[in-house]
């Protein structure tokens, strides 16, 4: 059995290969049970239970067990933690054990790239951040890796966190601005990525400019939402997983409960883009978004990836 840290993954991330990795497994045939999440209802720092198992029956069991409280940013500390143990499917032995946190945050921003690949504009060359944790921290290295992206704006609740991530990228020879108002931002970048656990709508669809890419990649149960109705009207959407999306994305919940949208918006997710059954972007004047809450296919296709890369 061998032990996968965060810093080894860190170290060993090849982005433009780990998107491949995700795209390549929607191709193929898993077996991959709904998730189960079960909230954590304590008074002091409520949160939630994550299980996510996935497998394929001649090579290998993954299952992720993590947990995330978003209000520890509040006492400076991480707010997921968790493993991903990966077993043989032939004799059921644990041959990983993997960092749940450093996983998902790979797997998520890659995925969103990916997204971002198919869903984007080509010609695209800016992007707001709206979030300054992890996920955030990883954003411009994977999707460098699939757009010509010049300039990245960075928003902040807290505007110093902000501008310390912007000093991280700079150090990476990236050109990164902080920003005080989304609002204004969202009417010039042609890409726009929100990695927070909001329960306000943060990017608003009037603000959005014709032609931006958005991926809303944050939140992840029925009560979170980091875009309004307004955007999720305009734009051509698509789930990782419809299965889950329509079970727990507030993003596209809210507004279907309110009757300002039906079933038939969500246009499809990546098993539709990727295996060519419906099309992603129409036109260049298009505004399409990305929504996810999470596929345990992508984290045991990144499992599995860091395994057989590192095992010897």
């Amino acid at each position: 059995m061998i032990n996968l840290n965060a810093e080894v993954l860190s170290k060993h991330q090849k982005f433009i290969k780990i998107i491949t990795e995700i795209k390549k497994s929607y191709k193929k045939s898993f077996k991959v049970p709904p998730r189960v999440i079960h909230e954590i209802k304590n008074k002091i720092n409520p949160g939630n239970l994550f299980i996510m198992p996935a497998w394929e029956n001649d090579k290998y069991i993954g299952v992720k067990v993590s947990t995330s409280f978003p209000s520890n940013t509040k006492i400076n500390k991480p707010s997921i933690h968790g493993r991903y143990i990966l077993f043989s499917s032939k004799t059921g032995i644990v041959l990983a054990v993997i960092d749940g946190a450093e996983l998902t945050a790979i797997r998520t921003v890659a995925s969103a790239a990916l997204a971002t690949s198919i869903l984007s504009r080509k010609d695209a060359s800016s992007m707001l951040i709206v979030g300054t944790g992890k996920l955030a921290s990883k954003i411009p290295f994977f999707y460098r890796s699939v757009r010509s992206i010049k300039t990245f704006y960075v928003w902040g609740r807290n505007f110093y966190k902000a501008k310390k991530l912007c000093d991280y990228f700079k150090k990476k020879k990236i050109n990164a601005i902080p920003v005080k108002n989304i609002n204004e931002v969202s009417k010039i970048v042609d890409i726009i990525s929100c990695v927070t656990p909001s329960k306000k709508s943060l990017v608003l669809g009037k603000d959005v400019s014709k032609g931006c890419h958005i991926d809303l990649v944050g939140s992840f149960n029925t009560s979170m939402r980091e875009s309004d109705d307004n955007l999720i009207k305009r734009g051509r959407v698509f789930f990782d997983n419809k299965e889950g999306g329509f079970k727990e994305a507030g993003d596209v919940l809210i507004p279907l409960k309110k009757k300002l949208i039906s079933k038939s918006h969500i246009k499809g997710d990546f098993y539709d883009l990727i295996q060519g059954r419906i099309k992603g972007r129409e036109h260049d004047q298009q505004v399409t978004i990305y929504k996810s809450v999470g596929d345990a296919l992508q984290d045991y296709c990144i499992a599995r990836y860091f395994y057989k890369f590192l095992k010897n």
